[in-house]
């Protein structure tokens, strides 16, 4: 078999963790609406069907109700090709869900949360590399969707967010985001392209990544 899909809410995604999965090489989870009695209950859910699903190469987990509970201290997604997250997420748990997931090639985060920031990444200025090189995330990332209450941040936030990932994703090939990429983000990779020299096939788009 070529591919498995199962949508649903959590109460489905239970029912499916407790049966026998056929061998396919690709799987695809969507966790919808729910009840409350049930959101912490999803992510067991989704390791349970992972764990017996080791043949899949290819797996899309995509978590569109956004109340459900993202403990990254419990998840066992390493499976996960692409991932599709609608619960909120800071910049703590979009780090270490990045370092977890080592064969992920393309996450979109609808409802980023810019609190947590480092500090490292309101020292990056457009004209100067910092002294001292960010480390690379553990992360085989190539596309990165970054969508948030855009009313709620401000433009400089946003790309003080997006150039500190930038810096640090080294396998990044596309970065998505809602804000306009100007000639500042320009200035930027050319004075930081020979200490990070993966900024010169990484491309920027404006909205979602294909």
């Amino acid at each position: 078999m070529k591919c498995i899909e199962f949508v649903g809410s959590s109460d489905l995604l239970s029912l499916v963790s407790q049966t026998v999965l056929p061998k396919a090489d690709k799987l695809i989870l969507t966790a919808v609406s729910t009840s409350n009695s049930s959101l912490a209950a999803t992510v067991p859910s989704i390791n349970h069907i992972l764990s017996k699903s080791s043949a899949c190469t290819d797996v899309h987990l995509t978590i569109l109700e956004d109340t459900i509970p993202i403990d990254v201290q419990i998840i066992e997604w390493s499976l996960v090709t692409y991932l599709q997250l609608a619960t909120h997420i800071d910049m703590t748990v979009s780090l270490t869900l990045l370092e977890k997931l080592h064969n992920l090639n393309q996450i979109v985060f609808y409802n980023f949360d810019m609190v947590n920031v480092p500090s490292e990444a309101f020292e990056i200025a457009d004209d100067a590399p910092q002294n001292t090189r960010l480390s690379p995330l553990n992360t085989k990332l190539v596309k990165l969707m970054l969508d948030y209450d855009r009313p709620e941040y401000t433009d400089e936030l946003v790309m003080a967010v997006i150039k500190y990932l930038a810096l640090r994703l080294t396998s990044l090939k596309v970065f998505g985001a809602w804000i306009a990429f100007d000639a500042a983000l320009a200035s930027f990779i050319d004075n930081y392209k020979a200490t990070y020299p993966h900024l010169v096939d990484l491309v920027f788009k404006l909205g979602m990544v294909e």
